[in-house]
């Protein structure tokens, strides 16, 4: 996989140094997860890139100093949808810093995204967003999504 830069921003795998920037963007997702377990699955990703069924990427721009900055976070995952006979690109969490939104970012992930889709042979790229964002809801549907399921579910555990 190809990472793209357009106007110094740069799309990779994300890596075991990324931890902490990720946990903050996760956090402005609400999720509050633990440094050391962000850390652990991505020393698993590291160690065993092709048993996974998606990817973990971050989109990074030079700060003031000029030294990368974790602006963004997107993970995809790759699957067959039997019921349709199709494949389809999943994004499972994409998050832009509340401080740099506005900036085309989060187009940009989702350009990387189809291009990424296309490149496993996907039919459709598709997320989730909750039901109380309903800016992201809107922004969604101005580049092309269209609403067509509710999901829900139910814990297991």
């Amino acid at each position: 996989m190809a990472s793209i830069d357009m106007e110094s921003k740069n799309i990779r795998l994300a890596q075991l140094h990324d931890a902490e920037s990720i946990q903050l963007l996760l956090e402005q997702l609400g999720y509050a997860l633990p440094v050391a377990a962000l850390a652990k699955t991505l020393t698993e990703y590291q160690d065993n890139p092709q048993s996974r069924s998606d990817e973990l990427l971050v989109c990074e721009q030079p700060n003031a100093q000029g030294e990368p900055q974790v602006v963004a976070v997107m993970a995809l995952m790759f699957f067959d949808y039997f019921p349709a006979l199709s494949r389809i690109c999943r994004i499972t969490a994409i998050v832009v810093n509340a401080d740099m939104r506005g900036q085309g970012i989060g187009t940009l992930l989702i350009d990387f995204a189809k291009a990424r889709g296309r490149q496993e042979a996907c039919q459709v790229l598709e997320l989730t967003t909750s039901t109380q964002r309903i800016a992201t809801q809107q922004y969604y549907e101005s580049i092309g999504f269209t609403k067509t399921s509710f999901r829900y579910s139910l814990a297991l555990g």
